[in-house]
């Protein structure tokens, strides 16, 4: 294995094991390092029977002061969210009770080992990915290491010690587009059917995540990143489809509780969405009511969100709001341009404040952040975006979501189409984590929302980089003369 001698491999490795201190420093730090709960954990805790240890805190409560370590299982199971990510936290906080045939009482579970278990498969996959890459370019290894490192970030490693779903989803699509990423580069990968139906299956598994990743799936099958799934697109997006919607569909029709638990959710984001963000971005909004069916009055509570509107005033003078669907907010949307463009740079300006300042980040203290508790060795991604100024932001976020597409087409019109397999996958992928975030819930805790795109952000760019070094390089220009 020549290559792990290259000096590009080594410095890789170097700046691996940096990002392996990082995230470790945050998930094994005492006293814990950890988002709190705004009441998103809720559902988890439902799932898995469990209630907050501490006394001082009682079920379905949010816990926004600090987070909490340990959880005690003394509620029955009830499964009104259907999850991958929820399913893996069983295993990993129920599985021992559950071979145990005299469980201690009372049973108490740490979230540590939930926290060490992502954080071990993260650096893993991180190493393995670095290796496999390197045997074929050690440039784009080198650049891969250093998107870990930067991605090896609080503002990640936060979650792995939370019950949110977010710790799978991310590492998830961490292996599924290194997975995708190596497919491309080592081209005999993804004729491998095996490998290239397997890699559909990781995307399967990661859609089923989180609800607002539900057609995630879909968007390597429609970006065509592996040969096998070209040839067989019909069976692909079939089976892409019923494994996603159908899944999803069969599991609310057979669960009262769940549609009910669902339909609740629906209209907290469309009120949150339309009043919040798509009614105050609209051109002419009274017009807009009118094409849609909806009430004159329901202009009254433009700006309002679920949590600081008149809820029976809007359900009163406004009925027809919850009826409204994606779809149709989508199609207000395209039909006025202008309200995309202030969407988005609402949204940015948003995001630019990366964590919440209700949640607390420390057990045992109150709202206090690692950055304020630990110093310098926290600083990350969050403190960067915060303290940069707006215009420039609004520019990095603008220049993230369509450059990729102008390179994707670039590269087919000179007919590249490997070349533009992967600038399609990161704008489709980035553009989803975007826009499902906006259309999902508006502005309300947007950065949480679309904590994907800025990972994807970082990996376009260092794609980026590599794409205008390989260009300008004395080898590339002497080869095209």
């Amino acid at each position: 294995m020549p290559h792990v001698k290259h000096p590009a491999y080594l410095a890789g490795l170097v700046l691996l094991m940096l990002a392996a201190a990082r995230i470790l420093l945050v998930q094994t730090h005492d006293p814990l390092f950890a988002y709190a709960n705004n009441y998103d954990q809720v559902r988890t805790m439902s799932a898995l029977g469990l209630s907050p240890a501490d006394e001082r805190y009682r079920f379905g409560e949010g816990t926004h002061a600090h987070p909490l370590r340990y959880f005690d299982i003394d509620r029955e199971e009830k499964w009104i969210y259907l999850s991958s990510a929820i399913a893996l936290d069983y295993l990993l906080l129920r599985g021992r009770d559950r071979l145990s045939d005299n469980p201690a009482e009372p049973r108490r579970v740490d979230i540590r080992v939930k926290g060490a278990f992502f954080a071990a498969l993260w650096i893993l996959i991180l190493l393995i990915y670095h290796f496999r890459l390197a045997r074929s370019r050690q440039g784009v290894a080198l650049l891969y290491a250093l998107v870990g490192l930067l991605i090896a970030d609080p503002f990640y490693s936060l979650y792995l010690n939370t019950l949110y779903m977010e710790p799978a989803t991310f590492i998830g699509l961490l292996w599924f587009a290194s997975s995708v990423l190596l497919a491309i580069i080592e081209q005999r990968i993804p004729r491998r059917r095996i490998a290239a139906w397997g890699l559909l299956l990781l995307a399967i598994a990661l859609s089923r995540n989180q609800y607002q990743y539900l057609f995630l799936a879909l968007i390597p099958i429609l970006a065509g990143v592996a040969p096998p799934w070209r040839k067989r697109f019909g069976l692909a997006l079939v089976i892409g489809l019923v494994a996603t919607i159908g899944t999803q569909r069969i599991f609310y029709l057979t669960n009262p509780d769940a549609t009910n638990t669902l339909n609740d959710i629906k209209n907290t984001n469309t009120i949150n969405t339309f009043f919040g963000a798509v009614l105050p971005a609209l051109s002419d909004p009274a017009r807009t009511l009118d094409t849609f069916g909806l009430e004159p009055e329901c202009i009254r509570f433009s700006g309002d969100n679920w949590y600081i509107g008149d809820l029976q005033a809007i359900f009163e003078q406004c009925p027809a709001i919850l009826s409204l669907s994606l779809a149709d907010m989508g199609l207000m949307s395209v039909q006025d341009p202008a309200a995309i463009a202030t969407m988005i740079r609402n949204a940015a300006l948003y995001s630019q404040e990366l964590y919440h300042r209700a949640l607390g980040q420390v057990a045992h203290e109150s709202k206090i952040f690692i950055l304020e508790a630990g110093g310098v060795p926290y600083l990350g991604i969050a403190d960067i975006i915060a303290n940069m100024d707006s215009r420039r932001w609004l520019g990095l976020v603008f220049f993230t979501l369509f450059s990729p597409w102008l390179a994707a087409l670039l590269a087919w019109t000179r007919g590249a189409t490997e070349q533009a397999a992967w600038p399609t996958f990161l704008g489709a992928m980035l553009g989803y984590s975007f826009f499902s975030s906006l259309y999902g819930d508006g502005y309300i805790d947007f950065p949480r929302h679309a904590f994907l795109f800025y990972g994807l952000a970082l990996a376009w760019f260092a794609t980026f980089a590599y794409g205008l070094l390989t260009t300008l390089s004395p080898r590339e220009q002497l080869r095209r003369r």
